[in-house]
């Protein structure tokens, strides 16, 4: 028996900003799922839980860095699943790259290896798999926009010195080409998805001082 309680803190009330709930038409309560640190896979059919993967992310005493817990510190990032691993990013930007059987293969501390900014809500960007290329959004000078090798865990290129938010990279097709966009701390960027050369960019700042949502294309 899996239990919800062991995979995640159920909290019954707002940590989120103001929300107003409904279900098929009718007043509903939300609850707040957080997952906890780590990763785990359970069978669809029964809901057997078939792996699980820890590792130890503490948010109090995390050194310097004092980070907002107010709305949880589960994951955040989406997995990237492919067909013999699924690449897994944390609260506290320690990146994993598991087998099917929840084995560790390699992984990154991005903010320990390539000086990833701070960010005081915890990471929340998704990587994105373009051609045999992991694009992550790390922060820091030189490593705004990341390019590893998902076999190995190996960079293949880096790019730029802006200080990242929350917001997903994703590809959009402008004038029949692939092109990498993005929001960063305070602009709009536009890169080649190939090696991360920047094409354009344009200011983007708003009252909270972070980007957040994706833009629409």
């Amino acid at each position: 028996i899996v239990r919800l309680r062991d995979v995640a803190r159920v909290e019954l009330g707002s940590q989120q900003y103001e929300q107003s709930c409904t279900l098929d038409g009718e007043p509903s309560v939300a609850l707040s799922i957080y997952q906890l640190p780590g990763s785990n896979a359970l069978e669809t059919a029964s809901g057997e839980k078939k792996w699980e993967h820890k590792y130890s992310a503490p948010v109090k005493g995390a050194g310097d860095r004092q980070y907002d817990d107010r709305f949880g510190h589960a994951p955040s990032s989406t997995p990237v699943v492919l067909d013999d691993r699924i690449i897994t990013i944390g609260y506290l930007g320690h990146m994993h790259c598991l087998d099917k059987t929840g084995k560790v293969l390699w992984q990154h501390d991005l903010g320990k290896e390539y000086g990833a900014n701070f960010l005081h809500f915890g990471y929340a960007a998704s990587p994105l798999m373009y051609k045999g290329t992991l694009i992550t959004l790390v922060g820091g000078k030189g490593h705004s926009l990341v390019g590893f090798d998902p076999q190995d865990g190996s960079v293949k290129w880096h790019a730029h010195d802006y200080d990242i938010s929350y917001c997903s990279p994703q590809i959009a097709a402008i004038d029949g080409k692939d092109v990498l966009i993005t929001q960063v701390l305070d602009h709009v960027l536009a890169c080649d998805p190939n090696d991360g050369r920047l094409l354009w960019s344009a200011p983007r700042e708003c009252q909270w001082h972070h980007n957040a949502a994706m833009p629409v294309v």
